[in-house]
């Protein structure tokens, strides 16, 4: 298992300017550590990192989620044992001189090991370099990636449907040791509206502050629904 690389935009400077620019930059795929684990750890790494009271828990999770969400998956009774539920956590992290990185990451709602054990890295990046072309970019591999791992099966062509090379294309078809579907997505209100393109409405609570936790509308249907703010 390693890191693959992408062409993704970033925000960089260029002289006296700043301009988007195509860089390389290393993701780890889920469906690389799903595999992996499963494959080569034993049972002891994959309890502490995808199920903490055994694989068992994850027939037992799909039995109790919504018709209406298994309908939207696809997902039948048959694969209830063998489809690992994913969610997936984005957030801004301080580091040095006042900047912050941004971290995808995902773990499963049946892992209780806390962070450090049960979360995993999809991809981080400085906060300052990424724009609205960056996230596309992050969200296409990302779908190409859990559409690969909701079939079961490893793809034959890259994001952009381009056939794969190399040692990506030797492993083309293989099956997956675990399916896996996304639930759903976590973070605080300002990684919420970052991620789902929310609306900004600023509240001034006097001429020199806001709170912006309070000015994010949320787009999501089921909030809108309720006329709910975060």
């Amino acid at each position: 298992m390693s890191l693959e690389f992408f062409r993704i935009p970033l925000l960089c400077t260029d002289g006296l300017e700043k301009k988007e620019m195509d860089q390389d930059v290393g993701f780890i795929l889920p469906s690389d550590i799903i595999d992996y684990v499963l494959t080569y750890c034993n049972e002891a790494a994959a309890k502490s990192s995808f199920y903490t009271n055994g694989r068992d828990s994850v027939y037992h999770y799909w039995t109790k989620e919504t018709q209406s969400h298994l309908d939207r998956l696809g997902l039948a009774i048959d694969e209830f044992d063998s489809t690992l539920p994913l969610i997936w956590h984005e957030d801004a992290v301080p580091h040095w001189h006042g900047s912050t990185g941004t971290f995808w990451s995902w773990s499963t709602p049946l892992a209780y090991g806390g962070a450090w054990s049960s979360r995993h890295c999809f991809v981080g990046l400085t906060t300052s370099s990424i724009t609205a072309a960056t996230r596309k970019v992050i969200l296409d591999i990302l779908a190409w990636d859990l559409t690969a791992l909701r079939a079961g099966t490893r793809p034959e062509c890259d994001h952009l449907g381009r056939p794969l090379t190399g040692k990506r294309k030797a492993l083309a078809g293989q099956a997956f040791a675990m399916k896996a579907a996304f639930v759903y997505w976590k973070g605080d209100a300002e990684a919420r509206y970052m991620a789902h393109d929310s609306q900004l409405i600023y509240f001034p609570l006097n001429m020199f502050s806001v709170f912006r936790c309070n000015a994010i509308q949320n787009k999501c249907h089921s909030l809108a629904a309720l006329g709910a703010r975060i």
